[in-house]
């Protein structure tokens, strides 16, 4: 990714632009998400997503499948941000200090991005408990940000906020890792970057 953004892109930069991908990302995605969560938690009843989806807003309104939009954006939007920051660090350091030899890069990018990973998700985990809080009731008066917080307070404790953590760590962290490693080795063997400074 140094490559791609240029030398000159330090972590702050990294973390802005993971920040601003996950944005649109998250945008276009969260009407399927919805759906998801409502299908797996067996408290909704649906036939198909595109029948879900015209159920969803002729009921709750085309909104409703925008629930819970502010807990997400806080959690992937800083766990992209944060991943990316992390994975160009913990791999210019490796990189350096560890794994200088060049037969090692596919080592070197799934671990940093294992390790980044697992910081990004221990960090945002929060965030993911109370989107799906929220995505699961059909209740708008529920839906909002601080009462899914203070519900998730009353019932749980602060471990509400880290229930599932480890699965998701584990899911998160292996998908990520092995998708910058790959993307990593193909803009390498592809030569997607001749012209630039090669790692």
């Amino acid at each position: 990714m140094q490559e791609v953004a240029g030398p000159d892109c330090n972590p702050a930069c990294f973390l802005m632009i993971g920040i601003a991908s996950r944005f649109i990302a998250s945008l276009s995605v969260l009407p399927f998400t919805v759906i998801k969560a409502r299908s797996e938690s067996g408290l909704f009843k649906y036939s198909s997503v595109f029948g879900a989806m015209r159920t969803t807003i002729s009921t709750e309104g085309f909104r409703s499948l925008y629930s819970g939009f502010v807990p997400t954006l806080l959690r992937d939007a800083p766990f992209s941000g944060i991943y990316l920051a992390f994975y160009e660090m913990i791999k210019s350091s490796l990189r350096t200090r560890v794994l200088p030899d060049s037969s090692w890069t596919p080592a070197l990018h799934f671990g940093s991005g294992v390790t980044a990973g697992l910081l990004a998700s221990v960090v945002t985990h929060p965030f993911d408990v109370i989107k799906t809080q929220i995505q699961l009731t059909s209740d708008s008066q529920k839906r909002g940000l601080f009462y899914s917080a203070r519900t998730i307070w009353k019932n749980n404790g602060a471990a509400g906020y880290f229930a599932g953590v480890i699965p998701r760590i584990a899911r998160r962290t292996l998908m990520t890792a092995t998708s910058w490693t790959v993307y990593e080795q193909v803009i390498r063997s592809t030569g997607l970057l001749d012209g630039r400074r090669k790692k």
